[in-house]
């Protein structure tokens, strides 16, 4: 569509990357962040939550989409650090796609 806005700049993984550094806001920054589509597609699973307010309409982001981003690019604690030593070096557990 010729009206769509979309930023094809951002890859597909960097869009929870956006939801971790703004969790709430009004949606037509996120659509010119994350492009229309992807926005839509946020709403139908469930990971943001909009409203209506007088300068348009806003969005949070729910509690599932919070747990998931703070795991993907939250900081990491000693446990998580010492648990992935020991996996890693002791264990020999290694994970790789091919």
């Amino acid at each position: 569509m010729a009206t769509e806005r979309i930023n094809r700049s951002i890859p597909e993984t960097d869009v929870l990357e956006v939801l971790y550094r703004t969790p709430c806001g009004y949606i037509d920054e996120l659509e010119n962040k994350i492009g229309v589509e992807n926005v839509r597609q946020l709403e139908a699973i469930g990971y943001i939550v909009n409203a209506p307010s007088e300068k348009g309409y806003t969005y949070q982001i729910s509690k599932r989409a919070k747990q998931i981003v703070s795991d993907f690019f939250g900081k990491m604690t000693i446990r998580d650090y010492l648990s992935d030593l020991y996996y890693t070096y002791i264990r020999r557990v290694s994970f790789s796609i091919k």
